[in-house]
């Protein structure tokens, strides 16, 4: 291999594949639990109760309005002063959920807002319960609206999990600052990483472009 350009990046790529994968794990993990939970709040917050309903409320706002930085020393520094110690992989995947979870629970609400009130209101002369009328009728048509900002939202996710470095996870920022200190070549190692991150967004833009077409096709 010609390493005549950017030799500190390209000697080291193998290094920083597997610090990728890293990466790629730990967007996965969050990014299927915030699913999950923008998934429930965001119906809770459509069709919950007033409590139901601003208990959503202060945690979108409360979480959107903090950096993923603050939730990853509560997890891994501040629990421990109460005598509860998470690893510091948990303590990543637990700030990059809840913090991811916020936006996509406004994701998945204004998706589901943006139906027709017909939908609901047919279900609902049809005897559907909420679940099964969520479940069968509003979900599966709100997911061409929730598609292009979730691609967004996990974009998003994949450039935040640089952070996590701070609480000691290895991982391509991490990998980056150490070769960094052995070759002096910050230029050449984090030229290399930008090309990763963008490779990975790029990536994604582009599958959620192609599956907005597809959905919005079908449906």
């Amino acid at each position: 291999m010609n390493i005549g350009i950017m030799p500190a990046f390209f000697e080291n790529i193998s290094f920083f594949l597997k610090a990728a994968i890293v990466t790629v794990y730990l967007s996965l993990v969050s990014l299927t639990i915030a699913t999950l939970i923008g998934i429930v709040l965001g119906v809770v917050s459509v069709v919950g109760g007033k409590l139901l309903k601003a208990f959503v409320l202060a945690y979108v706002y409360v979480l959107r309005g903090l950096p993923i930085l603050v939730l990853l020393f509560v997890f891994y520094y501040t629990l421990p002063a109460f005598r509860i110690y998470i690893p510091s992989v948990l303590a990543a995947i637990a700030g990059l959920s809840l913090w991811t979870g916020a936006y996509m629970t406004e994701i998945f609400r204004g998706a589901i807002l943006a139906l027709p009130r017909g939908q609901i209101d047919a279900g609902n002369s049809l005897g559907m319960d909420v679940i099964t009328l969520m479940r069968q009728v509003v979900l599966p048509q709100s997911l061409k609206y929730a598609i292009p900002p979730s691609i967004n939202m996990t974009v998003r996710l994949i450039k935040g999990t640089s952070v996590v470095s701070i609480i000691n996870i290895w991982e391509l920022t991490y990998a980056g600052r150490q070769v960094t200190e052995t070759t002096l070549a910050p230029f050449q190692v984090f030229g290399g990483i930008a090309i990763i991150y963008f490779l990975f967004c790029y990536s994604l833009s582009y599958l959620g472009a192609v599956l907005e077409k597809r959905y919005t096709y079908i449906h």
